[in-house]
């Protein structure tokens, strides 16, 4: 015959134990099979299991000194020590009888419990986060292999205790995710081999992608030239963020500018005035920026398509050379001056204009138009550069 304990669940595991008498043999997944020896041939054969489910079955005979019984233990959701086999109610052919313990062992079907946490649920550039695995009780085959992440890699586990282990998190280069997790499955046990019950991790985000300015582009509103200023005219440096940007920090020839954006979006405008202090050469400038998780994007100071705006405040000197001969019966006198600049040649005053339309940088000399008998002192030459 075969005696059937049952209850609601599966998934038991047992440890096993002796005594000096008798002993259980097998113990296989659910199923407990005892078996049992006497050197006298009992009549009245019951086995009785106790603390898990108590009950009392009868004995399976066989042509020998030996009875084979087999229990299936199901739904034990509870650690439960000792349960206890024993024979009760056996009598030889004599009519002896005797009582006798088996075994007495230990059923653990609880399913081993663990959470995952982490240090840090904001990562960012150069960022990483320690993760902890904390268990209901020691793990076996737990492994970086059991170990699910989205957008980022583990190193190596390493465990604190028989209770804790850690891994450290490395998020995934240049993205934005805001819902990420760690998922741990099944494939571990207990040490009496229970299956494991997985867990997932709190919502980690990830922002890893560095801010950037393109188009960057600066231009002068120079009548002449857009890539020239002189006093009294507005440089303009205009730049587009590839996301939304704080910590904003813009200079222009060493001024901190504070740019206008265009609303619903992600334009600036940073604009300067040329003044006499102005510094004279290219305009040097800077633009710092952090996106809105706190990464910085790299400085930039130069335009994303080669523009530059050269500052020029000061106005080519002249000098002269060689003066007119006073007085002169030439009335076609020449002049020659220097100039300190290229530009184009004003003349003013009754002696009319030159020959010349246009000074080269250095040595000119330019032949006034034919002149007639008189006083000449108010006559003047300016030359007006490339910038006005």
């Amino acid at each position: 015959q075969m005696g059937v304990c049952v209850r609601r669940r599966a998934d038991v595991s047992v440890r096993d134990g002796t005594n000096s008498r008798e002993k259980i043999i097998v113990i296989i997944e659910r199923i407990i099979r005892v078996f049992f020896f006497s050197s006298r041939r009992r009549h009245t054969r019951y086995i009785s299991v106790t603390g898990v489910q108590t009950c009392a079955l009868p004995i399976s005979w066989a042509d020998s000194d030996t009875w084979t019984e087999t229990f299936t233990i199901v739904d034990v959701d509870e650690e439960t020590n000792p349960v206890t086999v024993s024979v009760s109610g056996a009598t030889d052919v004599a009519g002896n009888s005797e009582d006798s313990d088996i075994a007495k062992f230990a059923i653990d079907t609880i399913k081993p419990t663990m959470e995952i946490t982490m240090d840090d649920y904001d990562l960012n550039v150069g960022d990483t986060a320690s993760v902890t695995f904390t268990f209901s009780e020691d793990p076996t085959g737990f492994t970086a292999d059991d170990v699910t992440v989205q957008n980022g890699t583990i190193g190596k586990i390493i465990p604190t205790n028989s209770l804790v282990q850690t891994v450290v998190f490395t998020p995934t280069a240049d993205i934005e995710d805001s819902e990420n997790i760690i998922t741990v499955g099944t494939g571990w046990t207990d040490e009496v081999g229970n299956t494991g019950v997985g867990d997932n991790s709190p919502n980690y985000k990830i922002d890893t992608l560095t801010p950037t300015l393109s188009p960057v582009v600066i231009l002068s509103n120079n009548a002449t030239s857009t890539d020239r200023a002189m006093v009294g005219d507005v440089i303009s440096l205009t730049f587009t963020s590839s996301e939304t940007i704080q910590n904003l920090v813009v200079t222009i020839d060493g001024d901190v500018i504070i740019p206008t954006q265009t609303p619903n979006s992600n334009n600036y405008t940073a604009v300067y005035t040329v003044t006499e202090s102005s510094s004279n050469g290219v305009v040097a400038f800077a633009i710092a920026f952090d996106d809105m998780a706190g990464n910085t994007g790299t400085q930039m100071t130069s335009s994303t398509n080669g523009t530059t705006v050269t500052i020029d405040t000061i106005a080519p000197v002249l000098t002269e050379v060689t003066s007119v001969t006073n007085p002169t019966n030439d009335t076609t006198p020449d002049y020659i001056f220097n100039s300190g600049e290229a530009g184009v040649i004003t003349y003013t005053g009754s002696c009319g204009d030159g020959n010349l339309s246009s000074a080269n940088s250095g040595d000119n000399t330019t032949t006034f138009s034919i002149l007639a008998d008189g006083t000449y002192s108010d006559c003047t030459i300016k030359v007006t550069d490339a910038i006005g």
